[in-house]
């Protein structure tokens, strides 16, 4: 693992553990086992390391999609494995830490922004793994579209349900919707 890499899952366990408002350089810094002036070489300030954290994080969850996805035959399966890696382990992260919950949201613009990015990314990443079982009568646009509002609808369920049992609920109906769309 090369040394950004490290800082930046580092930075990942201190975001969920302590959230993004209360998260401090040096916690960063004494977790990733470095001094703080290696880590300002590294990042300006505490922005700029959440930013990269959050793409950082995004891009293991879809890595870990991809490392596991070969022998998800149905559409069914790959939506399960979607959504157990992009939705439901990061939620049950968060719930562990009360002050962890404003890095769902984004503690400023910056982050919202980086957020924001993340789920375009997962929406186009789901739409490659769903496509090749869309029903024909299907356009590549909608098939984009309910992608879409199903990593869109599906994040905001991480900070609105309750506790596992209700985002489990949620995530079986909103799967449902979702899957008549295709091949089962």
């Amino acid at each position: 693992m090369n040394k950004k890499a490290h800082i930046l899952d580092a930075a990942a366990k201190v975001f969920y553990q302590q959230g993004g408002a209360k998260a401090k350089f040096g916690d960063i810094a004494k977790e990733a086992g470095i001094s703080r002036p290696t880590l300002y070489a590294a990042f300006e300030d505490k922005n700029a390391i959440m930013i990269a954290t959050i793409h950082h994080v995004s891009e293991q969850l879809l890595e870990r999609i991809r490392g596991q996805i070969a022998d998800k035959v149905t559409a069914e399966d790959r939506l399960l494995l979607f959504a157990t890696i992009a939705i439901i382990e990061p939620y049950r992260l968060i719930q562990q830490s009360e002050d962890a919950a404003d890095i769902l949201s984004g503690h400023n613009d910056d982050s919202r922004k980086a957020i924001r990015e993340t789920l375009e990314q997962r929406s186009v990443f789901l739409y490659e793994i769903l496509k090749p079982f869309a029903l024909e009568d299907f356009t590549e646009a909608a098939l984009v579209a309910h992608c879409r509002t199903f990593v869109l609808s599906s994040s905001g369920l991480k900070s609105t349900a309750s506790n596992s049992d209700e985002l489990q609920n949620c995530l079986t109906v909103l799967s449902g919707w979702l899957l008549e769309h295709f091949k089962r």
